[in-house]
């Protein structure tokens, strides 16, 4: 923890201030937000007290209970300043449900002190879920599964902070315009999606789990290649879950011109032990005709294709830039930026492939861990989003959606294809 004690205030990154954006606009009751959950289902009752003084005693979790965001002015730049820690909430719960109505719904803001919380929820079979709650703007995905791995082994090292102190040179405008133009361009067309004409005013989330055995596993990872993803599977999970989402359009009676999604990607490198704080993410975006979904491997290789091209242009770096230069403009500024034509959300859907569950974490506080399932925010609207991660070698799909949004019926339709295409036959 010495690198945290090291700076006085510590800047929001560029993804940082992205997602505080859709905070603002995202205060729909019943929504998700920016809440963000891992959830670890472990073997065996937790002893609760000692979770409890585990939780409430790590340095790691007082600092970050001591963060609260300040922005001088609204063209400067926002940062965490730590304060005096704030006592960390950790509840108990005697329940079966996957996740309760009590924690699905909570949800943090920035204008809170306490930006995370703890649940232990205890099963009628003797198991135990534990569920990390936070707001996505204190971490991101990978960043809390490093904490919760500092937290099951305290001697091990990570970075809260980043640790390079250089200074960073005031973002390209020039890299900044090239971004907005790509995204201007792409979103311009005739978007389809799930953007009711008018929102609800409150929703209700719904969560769909879809597992795959390990021997499917191992068929998608040999599937990937032959279809066209060459360089991992985000292509093939990105190319379904559209497909998906156009048959359940197609079955409402509606015309799918367009669909067009970003994807994103974790800018750390690769075995980083941090940092911690922050979203240190780039975006990738996708944008995918009617006619390209019509089949899987065409869809897959348009989407790859998309992915080649914008990595050889340097598309996440400057797209990076431009969220770099955002920072410096106000909030409503910047919501005039990220937003299509009349306000509407750019996004069809929301998508992501979360790191696999580290085999550092197979086993928490003394108990296997049986199942792990990390959640992004589902955000409203479009209020439709695609997590796919693998636990001990099975990959599983955390479809989270709105009953505004989808129906049980409309469930059914997604994971069915999402099903039929990533069992599709290997190609001669």
């Amino acid at each position: 923890m010495q690198e945290a004690g090291r700076k006085t205030t510590i800047p929001l990154t560029g993804a940082d201030c992205f997602i505080w954006v859709l905070e603002k606009f995202n205060k729909v009751v019943g929504a998700s937000g920016n809440t963000c959950r891992y959830l670890l289902e472990v073997e065996g009752k937790v002893d609760f007290a000692a979770f409890h003084e585990l939780i409430t005693t790590s340095p790691e979790l007082q600092f970050l209970s001591s963060l609260q965001i300040r922005r001088a002015n609204p063209f400067s730049r926002a940062y965490w300043l730590p304060k005096a820690p704030t006592e960390i909430p950790v509840e108990q719960h005697v329940t079966d449900e996957f996740i309760p109505k009590i924690v699905l719904e909570r949800k943090f803001i920035t204008e809170q002190k306490m930006l995370f919380f703890f649940d232990v929820l205890y099963r009628s079979n003797g198991n135990t879920c534990i569920i990390f709650s936070w707001n996505h703007l204190l971490l991101d995905g990978f960043g809390a599964a490093l904490l919760l791995r500092k937290l099951n082994n305290p001697v091990q090292s990570i970075n809260m902070l980043p640790v390079d102190g250089a200074k960073q040179s005031f973002p390209s405008l020039k890299e900044a315009t090239i971004a907005k133009f790509f995204i201007g361009k792409s979103s311009n067309k005739s978007l389809s999606g799930f953007t009711p004409r008018r929102r609800h005013k409150q929703v209700q989330q719904a969560i769909r789990i879809i597992t795959f055995s390990k021997q499917e596993t191992q068929h998608i990872e040999r599937l990937c290649p032959k279809l066209g993803a060459r360089f991992g599977p985000s292509p093939l999970f990105f190319a379904a879950s559209a497909r998906a989402v156009k048959e359940i359009l197609s079955a409402r009676g509606l015309s799918v011109q367009y669909l067009f999604a970003p994807a994103p990607q974790n800018v750390r490198k690769k075995g980083a032990v941090g940092p911690v704080v922050g979203n240190h993410l780039s975006f990738l975006f996708y944008l995918l005709s009617s006619a390209q979904l019509t089949s899987l491997p065409q869809c897959v290789q348009a989407v790859n294709d998309q992915m080649v091209q914008q990595v050889k242009a340097g598309m996440p770096q400057s797209y990076n830039e431009l969220m770099r230069y955002l920072k410096h403009v106000p909030q409503w500024l910047y919501n005039y930026y990220i937003s299509g034509k009349w306000g509407k959300t750019l996004s069809s859907f929301a998508f992501t492939v979360a790191e696999d569950h580290p085999p550092e974490l197979m086993n928490f506080v003394g108990h296997r861990v049986i199942n792990a399932l990390s959640f992004p925010p589902n955000i409203y609207p479009p209020g439709l989003t695609f997590a796919f991660m693998r636990f001990n070698g099975q990959l599983q799909l955390m479809a989270l959606s709105y009953k505004e949004t989808l129906t049980d019926k409309e469930f059914d339709i997604l994971e069915n294809c999402i099903r039929a295409d990533l069992s599709q036959p290997l190609p001669a």
